[in-house]
């Protein structure tokens, strides 16, 4: 028949013939930036601050909140190493996405002023538009 025969070839290109598709919510976004060796803070914070910008406009565009920046870190002799650092309030402003992501390549960078060849910003702990969000007890 017919619908036999829809059936298999999408299935042999992988579609889905099912009309609901199931768009789970995202749990966290980022971005990685690789690049030569370097330690160099202020060509760090360049990075740091050109994906804070553009994960914060994702984030606006959609209308989500984040409470946990991560930064990741990759050295030249390929060890990584995070860091996180979470707000008290759910926030998607650009600035606050930034300076958290400085604030914490600063104080890495301090503690062991390595050189990098990787360092990516990554934000999750959403807050959906909708979504109830538990107040703390200093809210209350």
């Amino acid at each position: 028949s017919q619908k036999f025969r829809e059936f298999i070839f999408h299935s042999a290109i992988g579609i889905s013939l099912d009309k609901k598709v199931n768009k789970e919510k995202r749990k966290s976004l980022g971005k990685e930036c690789t690049f030569n060796g370097t330690d160099d803070i202020v060509v760090l914070m360049d990075y740091v601050e050109m994906m804070g910008y553009k994960i914060s406009k994702k984030l606006q565009r959609n209308n989500i909140s984040c409470k946990t920046v991560t930064v990741k870190f990759k050295s030249v002799d390929f060890v990584n190493y995070t860091k996180s650092y979470s707000f008290d309030n759910y926030t998607n402003k650009t600035k606050d996405i930034i300076n958290c992501g400085i604030k914490i390549l600063m104080e890495e960078h301090q503690k062991e002023h390595m050189k990098l060849r990787l360092i990516g910003v990554r934000v999750n702990n959403f807050l959906y538009p909708g979504e109830f969000r538990q107040k703390t007890i200093f809210e209350c």
